[in-house]
């Protein structure tokens, strides 16, 4: 996603996820510019005076929390919400939003979009909602939840978690018609998606368990798995869930489906699909 850019010239740009663990690998070695693909060259550095700022990022993911409380006549619950990404602005007034997501968003303004994603909220169905089943979305839906989002995929990124959690679990509520859907041969789980590394508590919900296999081997790094999402835990209002969260947009692979006549559940097994290298 742009956020940076007006609506009137909206253009989705996403790294592969290769791409990203370059650029990330650059990052870490202090390198100045990174090239890609395509003769691009990503320069990595602060820059003073940038166009769009972190904090301005920061204001409209707030300004989109207000406007769809005002919407929803959800207004107070909106400015309590607003506030707390308020409070933590300050934090990226000098950094440049186009390189936020790899010079390093500060904690604290990570933290607390993490924090808000995991709260019960108006905002926390509405905005998954919209990732997952608005298919073109519309100006104003553009700036109200792109901003979050972005902000909340960058959060993710800082905290890279996926070589050490090879598994993890979802219970959900499924109709046979919408257990169908996630047995085609791929699955794209558009909005990001809360799962757990207990299977004992995911199993709590629902009549359906996914069991998620995130232990696929990076195609350049062989001693590191595709980042497809970070573990939550520690940030999340609900630590005891231990709550791992998929990145938007992951793709798996459906493997195979089973019924445990014993629980009476549904079981569906997917694995993380490999990224094609061209």
């Amino acid at each position: 996603a742009d956020p940076w850019s007006g609506c009137e010239k909206k253009e989705w740009k996403k790294y592969t996820d290769v791409e990203n663990e370059i650029i990330e690998d650059a990052y870490n070695a202090n390198n100045t510019s990174v090239e890609i693909d395509g003769d691009y060259m990503i320069s990595l550095k602060h820059q003073k005076n940038p166009d769009k700022t972190l904090s301005d990022i920061v204001q409209e993911a707030a300004d989109g929390i207000i406007r769809e409380g005002k919407r929803l006549n959800k207004q107070i619950e909106a400015e309590w919400l607003s506030s707390q990404l308020i409070a933590v602005k300050p934090f990226g007034a000098n950094l440049d939003a186009r390189q936020s997501a790899y010079i390093r968003i500060p904690s604290e303004i990570s933290q607390t979009c993490v924090y808000l994603y995991s709260k019960e909220s108006f905002w926390y169905t509405l905005f998954n909602y919209t990732l997952r089943e608005v298919i073109v979305p519309t100006c104003e839906q553009l700036k109200a939840f792109e901003p979050f989002s972005w902000l909340l995929y960058c959060s993710l990124c800082q905290i890279k978690t996926t070589k050490d959690i090879l598994t993890v679990y979802r219970g959900l509520n499924l109709t046979d018609e919408q257990r169908q859907e996630f047995m085609e041969d791929h699955v794209v789980f558009f909005a990001f998606t809360s799962t757990s590394r207990n299977r004992v508590k995911a199993e709590v919900f629902g009549n359906t368990l996914l069991i998620i296999d995130l232990n696929v081997q990076h195609p350049y790094y062989p001693d590191q798995n595709i980042w497809c999402g970070s573990d939550i835990a520690a940030l999340s209002i609900f630590p005891g869930e231990e709550e791992f969260l998929l990145k938007n947009k992951c793709v798996f692979d459906f493997v195979k489906y089973e019924f445990d006549t014993e629980k009476s559940k549904h079981i569906l097994y997917l694995r993380r699909i490999k990224p094609k290298i061209n």
